[in-house]
């Protein structure tokens, strides 16, 4: 018998990856856009990208498990689901729902544990091919946090030959007016083994899990965003909000979704409009040679927790290492239209809780980026 993949509009979902159309061109450079607070700050001063779990991400329907249909699911199926969730979590097989009950409510419990579980060993990284949107600026970076600009090919790489990662997947998002639930036993091919005279099925997870990383709304292909979904162990359940359900009972582990990067992937550093805003700065101060001087607002950043991580921050950026890939965006107005703009940033220094630098002409955002 052949099995047919699972396809949406023109992309294929394959245990292998995601084949997307021809169309959809890995751009050479792929960028992230922080806010500036304390997650963000740490991650860029310890070199490390959050691969999130689904629930976390910002559109409540990404990534959920109201995509995982159930409606085939047969009483073997049930029953083997929490046969695994009584080996490997020690669950309570006497709050196990009858089969009948568990079909009238959509089967939510089971659906839930496998959703969580399937996605405690994979976490997902948002980036987009854009680096001066409008929209992401004002709703990512708040305007006063930074962008970071990674070489595609050499961020994938490094990700690739890290012997702790597995299945090392990029695709662009599958943007759709309407999104539909996949069928997840359809889907999930099954696998037997025969052991001592018995069989034991199991179900595969990778279709079902790609398809709901990479299936978004129509109304966010502005964002032109990419997505680099990997399997580690042991990277963690992160409950959300507002789920409310019994889940496994597997502590949560942040760091693992904490994935270092070497300083070679990332090519620039963009500090949003309002990076230097009078929260977290004092006034500038233009001396005689037209450099021009921030001081830290040190009250305010000691109020929030932020000091030693501000501090952290400038002093990385002004180190060798870095210094040569700091830009700053500007706003290029005319007739009370504005396009953003890029200007490096020059004679970089960061003394006695000020920082010091010069701008350089305006450049462009074209083709990517490549000014």
């Amino acid at each position: 018998m052949i099995v047919e993949d699972f396809k949406r509009k023109k992309f294929i979902y394959t245990e292998n990856g995601i084949e997307y159309p021809a169309d959809k061109v890995l751009p050479s450079e792929l960028y992230k856009y922080y806010a500036f607070n304390k997650n963000s700050a740490d991650a860029f001063v310890n070199n490390y990208l959050f691969f999130s779990h689904p629930s976390n991400l910002n559109d409540i329907v990404d990534s959920t498990d109201l995509l995982l249909n159930f409606e085939d699911c047969s009483k073997e199926n049930y029953d083997g689901i929490y046969k695994y969730r009584k080996d490997r979590f020690n669950f309570d097989l006497t709050k196990k729902p009858s089969y009948e009950e568990a079909k009238k409510d959509n089967f939510i419990d089971i659906r839930g544990f496998i959703y969580f579980s399937g996605f405690f060993n994979r976490g997902i990284l948002s980036l987009t091919a854009s680096p001066d949107n409008k929209l992401m600026m004002a709703h990512y970076t708040l305007e006063k946090g930074f962008i970071l600009e990674f070489e595609s090919t050499k961020l994938l790489n490094f990700l690739e030959n890290q012997k702790e990662n597995e299945n090392v997947r990029i695709f662009p998002m599958n943007y759709s007016k309407t999104i539909k639930p996949i069928n997840f036993f359809k889907e999930s091919k099954k696998a037997s083994k025969s052991e001592n005279g018995k069989t034991s099925h199991s179900l595969n997870y990778t279709v079902p899990s790609l398809y709901i990383a990479s299936i978004k709304d129509k109304v966010w292909h502005y964002e032109d965003e990419w997505r680099i979904l990997i399997d580690r162990a042991n990277m963690g359940h992160i409950a959300p909000p507002l789920d409310f359900r019994e889940i496994p009972n597997e502590n949560i582990i942040i760091d693992g979704r904490k994935i270092k990067y070497e300083s070679d992937c990332l090519s620039k550093i963009i500090l949003a409009p309002m990076f230097f805003n009078n929260s977290s700065f004092k006034a500038e101060i233009i001396d005689g040679n037209y450099k021009i001087n921030y001081s830290l607002n040190i009250e305010f950043l000691q109020k929030y927790d932020l000091l030693d991580l501000m501090r952290g921050f400038l002093i990385k950026i002004c180190s060798n290492e870095y210094n040569e890939k700091i830009f700053f965006q500007d706003l290029d107005f005319s007739n009370l239209e504005y396009e953003r703009c890029l200007r490096k940033i020059l004679y970089l220094n960061f003394s006695n809780d000020i920082i010091s630098f010069s701008y350089g002409i305006k450049l462009k955002f074209e083709n990517n980026s490549k000014v």
